[in-house]
């Protein structure tokens, strides 16, 4: 194991020699994703994150029926103020050594007017990162100010193509182009019914962990503390389940017990998990969806 991770290490001395760019970053990623299925001690032995994805807004400019992050289910989502997201960013880096890929995620991002400034921000520690990139469902176009941190920032954007939905999705990529930001248009043929909060134990919490332990990448920064995937997160605001401080880790020593973890959390007896095929983004709700508190 001690020659795998060294090899991971040099890997990234090398990307890091050679300017890194999107391609041999997802590269590098890959590498420590199979390290981290392997066994996750490798990495948190040596404080290094294959992904993270730092949370600044609940809000949405789309309510898809069945997005995965919960977020159909606020009636009053938090956008995060560039305080609060900064200072998260500061205590992240503070413990971990490196990360390979880190992202912005929402919601929808380009709605939190601080993002600019978290860019700039986070920048300070562009040594300990390798891709940074933002994700967004290509209804918001970003003004000259935000384009300009961006590629400043040589963040990286995924495009989530859905359909009539992403209405401002050419508008978007031309003006990414025009600042010469990379982009990647990302085409979902289809979505699983994945997170829908459940009645406790109608579903198997073991099986959903073993699935979740393999594939998910989804680990999540919000409010000084890390959880392990995005329903734990929004779950824990929405109550769809009973608090457990198993659930999300502060940002400090102990996070790297809390991600070597090999058991399923109390939560996972109320994810739906992998549910039945959907289209993507194509219900999409008018008002808040309720939802059951166990």
């Amino acid at each position: 194991m001690g020659s795998l991770i060294g090899l991971g290490e040099l890997i990234i001395q090398l990307a890091k020699s050679r300017g890194g760019g999107a391609i041999g970053w997802l590269v590098v990623y890959s590498f420590f994703r199979f390290l981290h299925r392997m066994n996750p001690k490798i990495l948190c032995s040596r404080k290094i994150l294959y992904h993270v994805e730092i949370t600044v807004t609940q809000a949405c400019t789309l309510r898809c029926s069945h997005c995965a992050s919960l977020n159909q289910y606020f009636k009053n989502p938090e956008t995060f103020s560039k305080e609060q997201v900064c200072n998260d960013i500061d205590i992240l880096f503070k413990e971990v050594k490196f990360v390979v890929m880190c992202r912005f995620l929402g919601g929808e991002p380009f709605i939190n007017k601080g993002l600019a400034t978290m860019l700039q921000h986070i920048t300070k520690y562009k040594k300990k990162y390798g891709l940074l990139g933002i994700t967004t469902n290509a209804t918001v176009v970003p003004d000259d100010n935000l384009l300009l941190a961006m590629k400043e920032a040589k963040v990286c954007v995924r495009c989530s193509d859905y359909g009539e939905n992403s209405q401002k999705l050419k508008e978007l990529c031309d003006k990414l182009s025009e600042y010469n930001i990379p982009f990647e248009i990302h085409r979902t043929r289809e979505w699983r019914e994945t997170h829908k909060p459940v009645k406790p134990n109608a579903v198997d919490g073991n099986e959903n962990w073993r699935r979740c332990y393999k594939y998910n990448n989804c680990r999540v920064v919000k409010r000084g503390k890390l959880y392990y995937c995005v329903f734990l997160s929004n779950g824990e605001d929405l109550g769809v389940f009973p608090y457990n401080s198993e659930h999300g880790v502060a940002i400090t020593n102990d996070m790297w017990e809390y991600l070597s973890r090999k058991k399923p959390f109390p939560a996972c007896a109320y994810c739906g998990g992998d549910g039945r095929v959907l289209e993507p983004a194509k219900e999409q709700a008018k008002a808040p969806l309720e939802y059951i508190n166990y």
